[in-house]
Order: C-alpha cells, then structure tokens, then sequence
C-alpha cells in the first residue's frame, strides 16, 4: 500500500472549524489531513482519515491534557431532527431486534453513544468531528427546515437549497450509525492486520504503531462526512424532488439511520459493479417526508403528494427495513398498530 510519502493526495477534513476555535481555541488553528485510502460503501467509495496521520496541527496549552471535548454522548440521528419526532416529550421507539417497544422522555440518549465521533489528534482525544457535523450539517437544519414547511403552506419562492441541505444530511445517517461504524472497524483493521502479517519488517512496525495508537479509542475510524455528502451529490447530477405528507392521524417513522438510500448504476466505473446512490428518502418530521432523485434514474412530475394510509405503509415498511436496528415514532398507539400489520 502506497503511504502518503509516495505521493497520494490525501483528502482534508477540517482545514478550520470555528466551532471548535471560535469557542475553545480562539486564536488556534487545527488543520487536519486524512489519508487518501479509501473503502467501498455497499458500492460506493468514501474517504475514511487515520487519525494518526496529521499535516499540521497547532494545538497550545493542551500539552498535558490527554483529551479535549466539547461533549461526550454524540447522536448518530441529530437532535435537531430528532425533536420533530416527539409526542409530548416523549418519543416511541420500536427495537426491530429485540422485538420490544419502549418509551424515552427526550432525545438527549436517544439514538446515541458516548464518544462515538472521538479521534485522536496528536494524542489528543478530541471530538472535533462532532463539531464539524454541527457546522456543516445541523447548525442550519431549523432555517432550513422551516422555509420547506413556509413552502408547502404558500408554494412560494425556491427550497431547491433547502432540500439538498437537509438531503446531505440523510445522505450520511447510514455511514453515521453506530453499528455501521463497528463492522467498519471491524472489517478495515482487519484488512490492516492482514497486510501487517504479509509485509516487511519495517513496514509491518510502521502499520502495528498506527493500530496501537488508536486501540484506546472507542471508534477506530472515523469518515469524511463533508466529502462523502458532495460526492453522493456530485454523482448524481441533475436531480428532482417530492415532498409527501400525511394527515394529522398518520405518521412518518424516523429509522436510526436518518433516511432510505437506493443504489442504482447510474454512472461508469471500471468496477462494472459499483453502484452510487441515486434517491434519498427522509422524514423530516412525523408528517411530512422528502424524496430526492437523479434524473439520471427518473424523472417525475409531482412536487407535493398527499398520500393515502396504503402508500404510507410502504414507506414506514421501508424506513424500518433501513434501520440497523430501531425507528421512532411520535404516536404510541400508531407505532405499535403499524408494526403488528408488518410483523404479523
């Protein structure tokens, strides 16, 4: 495997964030450089950094610290979309693996889990990925949010940026999901251990090092989520939307990967197996669901569906088949009703 001394270009993640230096560093500034390996993503590549692979990094005053946080329990579905899904602060969630119904008080341990977007920075523990998802995918998710619902009630003005913000964020509920991150640790050391075994001493000390350096992690890997989201949208060019609601007795199940994403070949690639997402479907709160698509797989002619109780069945069938593991729904009665028609 080539190193990064060879020439590849490697992929940045963060040249700056100012969450991160505005509020905690102030006249720091962190500048980390990802490795250029990457791994395929049920047929689609995304860059994944080596935490111990760093270009520059000025952190000051933090010689004796051996970890720096701004948090601790990290959501893989973000609160600002989870909040939409409550019914008097109380959320009803349906564990697929279990085969159990349960009730939280509030999205705070929701869908989460300690450290998981922790990386190690210099040997320093940092959460710094957490707060690039907030600058980049949550911090505006509210203004967003409400010029999509201003839209359906007044049909006015362009939500065409509105959607692709809100979409970048289902894009990634998959590749953020705390058991898809476990079977890519799994999976990607495990490919690191194999070639360790078979390569020469030098090298073989230099890959056990890296492997070491990240064994008090919780989450070894840790993906470019900025780059993976415009990839997804680079690759699938021109796209449309639909947007479909309910009636007020009806709801939208919200999985524990954010979204539906559909693989199509759709562009050429010398793998002639590769696929790269071509639609996103995401519920954006217990009424109201956006679909994006690639012209290059359809076109449509609709823009705001009212649906019926048979088509919402398909989709709340296909939000819960998505899940790793469990959905979220607003309404007890609702969920538990739902589930024992799909079960039964």
């Amino acid at each position: 495997m080539k190193s990064q001394k060879q020439g590849l270009r490697p992929y940045a993640i963060a040249q700056h964030n100012p969450a991160f230096t505005q509020k905690r560093c102030a006249s720091y500034k962190i500048h980390i450089i990802a490795t250029p390996y990457t791994l395929p993503l049920h047929g689609c590549c995304a860059p994944f950094w080596n935490p111990v692979s760093i270009h520059s990094t000025i952190i000051k005053e933090m010689k004796t610290s051996q970890e720096y946080f701004t948090s601790r329990n990290h959501h893989y579905v973000s609160q600002c979309l989870l909040r939409n899904f409550d019914e008097n602060k109380a959320f009803h969630i349906y564990d697929k693996i279990q085969n159990k119904f349960y009730t939280k008080p509030g999205p705070k341990q929701l869908f989460s889990d300690d450290y998981l977007n922790v990386s190690l920075v210099n040997g320093l523990k940092t959460d710094i990925i957490e707060q690039n998802l907030n600058v980049n995918f949550e911090k505006d998710f509210k203004y967003h949010y409400e010029s999509i619902k201003n839209y359906i009630e007044k049909r006015e003005s362009d939500i065409t940026k509105s959607i692709e913000y809100i979409g970048r964020l289902g894009v990634i509920g998959e590749i953020r999901n705390k058991e898809y991150k476990k079977k890519m640790d799994k999976d990607v050391l495990g490919v690191f251990d194999e070639i360790k075994n078979v390569s020469a001493p030098n090298n073989k000390n230099d890959i056990q090092d890296n492997l070491d350096s990240m064994s008090e992690l919780r989450y070894k890997l840790s993906l470019d989520f900025v780059s993976f989201a415009n990839d997804v949208f680079k690759n699938m060019g021109d796209w449309e939307y639909n947007i479909f609601l309910t009636s007020s007795d009806m709801y939208f199940f919200l999985p524990d990967c954010t979204s539906i994403l559909q693989r199509f070949k759709i562009n050429e690639y010398f793998n002639p197996n590769c696929l790269d997402i071509g639609e996103i479907g995401m519920p954006i709160d217990s009424h109201t669901f956006i679909n994006i698509i690639s012209k290059k797989v359809r076109t449509n002619n609709f823009k705001i569906v009212q649906i019926d109780e048979n088509k919402l069945f398909q989709i709340n069938h296909r939000l819960l088949a998505s899940a790793k593991c469990a959905i979220v729904c607003a309404n007890e009665n609702f969920l538990k009703g739902t589930i024992s028609k799909m079960i039964c």
